[in-house]
């Protein structure tokens, strides 16, 4: 008796001992964060990045990139990015088309130009006031024509939709949100800017 329940606790330690190894690798592969960018419904996957793994001090691609851009400097190019991402709000709240259509590829524009008109149908406009909080390159594609850039804007956004008497119908009391956008830049290798390919934000 004494020796089959020795054998049964020995048992018992074991399959609690698999259980817990096994625990311990699903964890982990849950703990992967898996980090997506979209336009309407073309949506890809930017990368897979795990955080106890400290992140690279050169992204990769970086070198290819500036083979094909020698002047290509990234703070330069991150600073730059945030000026773009406030002249497209800017022109998306004057209803400036025409500023729009020289920073947008044609799918994107549309979503702007989309939401400009149904609101001016309705006798409509919008207040954006946009906070800069963190400014980061996520991903780098160099493709056969093309590099792409992939750019996540962390921001402190104040959105409203405001009616002919000046009252918000969305947002009376100017509510600030922490907003995630997402976006991607390409430029052609034989062209000499980059304008924004893809867009997509959540609130966080």
């Amino acid at each position: 008796m004494f020796v089959v329940t020795v054998l049964t606790a020995s048992l018992s330690a074991l399959f609690l001992i698999i259980l817990i190894y096994k625990f311990g690798r699903i964890k982990g592969a849950l703990n992967q964060h898996h980090e997506l960018i979209g336009g309407n419904n073309d949506v890809a996957v930017i990368a897979i990045s795990d955080p106890a793994r400290p992140e690279p001090v050169e992204p990769k691609g970086l070198a290819q990139l500036k083979q094909k851009f020698p002047n290509f400097v990234l703070s330069d190019f991150l600073n730059q990015a945030e000026e773009v991402f406030d002249s497209i709000f800017a022109a998306f709240i004057a209803s400036d088309c025409n500023a729009l259509k020289s920073k947008l590829t044609t799918a994107v524009y549309r979503v702007f130009f989309e939401q400009i008109q149904r609101r001016e149908e309705k006798n409509l406009r919008q207040e954006i006031v946009i906070n800069h909080t963190e400014t980061t390159l996520d991903q780098i594609q160099n493709l056969v024509t093309k590099a792409n850039l992939f750019i996540s804007f962390k921001v402190s956004q104040m959105n409203a939709i405001v009616n002919s008497d000046g009252i918000s119908l969305d947002n009376p009391n100017k509510i600030y949100r922490n907003i995630l956008h997402r976006w991607m830049f390409e430029r052609k290798y034989s062209e000499d800017e980059w304008i924004l390919a893809k867009i997509s934000s959540i609130e966080i």
